[in-house]
């Protein structure tokens, strides 16, 4: 029998459950039959207290696996790590590097690794290995983290203007940037953080790593708030040419780029608010 996989959002920028609170950020609890895993920590604490009104344990995590290094999917690793007993931590090396984003004609803005997590990483507090991803990596014998994703399309860039310095001298291409998917019964399932690598790479290279295999579902950011016209078409282009047949555009995706989604594709697509729960064998 092939383990089931369920997939709870802890954080995005919505709540579907009234008892649940929205903040700009991300964080995706995953049980299979035998791993408890984190994917990203939103921006603060509120993971720990979503998770706790929805009866979910997080000192049971023994596998966390970080998207990229902006606050947004950082800003609750440190009280994770205070939560849980031992994990695996996934993550590219350049994920707890300084991060910036600086606006023309604004001062520039800390967006990186919180300081705490940082230390926590440095100091090893209750983390029993760092896998570093650089490449495409198994993650418990079920799931792959996608490692730095290469950049082929000519329309996607990575969604803002940000930097390695405050000054804004060195630009960040973000190759820190990666998402994981898994295979189940009806296809490929593929999560996303922020897809700053471009929505359309992801899947390409998710296309390669699995074979060509199907597909079947894709939720998560992909970074289309910031996009043009153009670009949210061929996304959804590339979606239909895939014959993806569930989408939840989360998070970074943006107001416009999800109606799009939800007017081109009403049936494929669905919410993906914290509280979300999505089962697949």
């Amino acid at each position: 029998m092939g383990r089931k996989v369920k997939i709870t959002t802890l954080v995005e920028n919505t709540a579907c459950r009234g008892e649940l609170v929205g903040e700009h950020g991300l964080a995706y609890f995953i049980e299979s039959t035998e791993d408890k895993i984190l994917f990203d920590t939103g921006q603060s604490d509120l993971l720990l207290k979503n998770a706790r009104q929805m009866g979910i344990d997080l000192r049971a995590v023994e596998t966390i696996v970080l998207s990229h290094g902006h606050y947004d999917h950082t800003g609750g690793l440190a009280t994770v790590l205070d939560e849980v007993r031992q994990v695996d931590l996934y993550m590219h090396p350049a994920a707890p590097e300084p991060k910036f984003s600086c606006q023309k004609g604004q001062q520039s803005r800390e967006i990186g690794m919180p300081v705490p997590a940082v230390e926590y990483i440095r100091g090893r507090r209750n983390i029993r290995d760092i896998i570093w991803t650089e490449g495409p990596t198994e993650i418990c014998g079920v799931f792959t983290a996608t490692g730095r994703v290469p950049r082929n399309t000519d329309f996607e860039d990575v969604g803002g203007p940000f930097f390695l310095d405050a000054d804004g001298s060195r630009a960040d291409l973000l190759f820190d940037d990666q998402s994981i998917f898994f295979e189940s019964s009806k296809g490929v399932v593929v999560i996303l953080g922020c897809c700053h690598s471009g929505i359309v790479n992801t899947l390409d290279y998710v296309a390669k790593l699995s074979g060509g295999k199907q597909i079947y579902a894709v939720f998560g950011g992909m970074h289309l708030y910031n996009a043009s016209d153009e670009r949210i078409e061929r996304t959804i282009e590339a979606f239909r040419r895939y014959d993806v047949r569930r989408i939840g555009p989360a998070h970074c995706t943006g107001t416009k780029a999800v109606a799009k989604f939800w007017e081109a594709l009403p049936d494929r697509c669905f919410e993906c608010s914290a509280g979300t729960v999505i089962d697949f064998d």
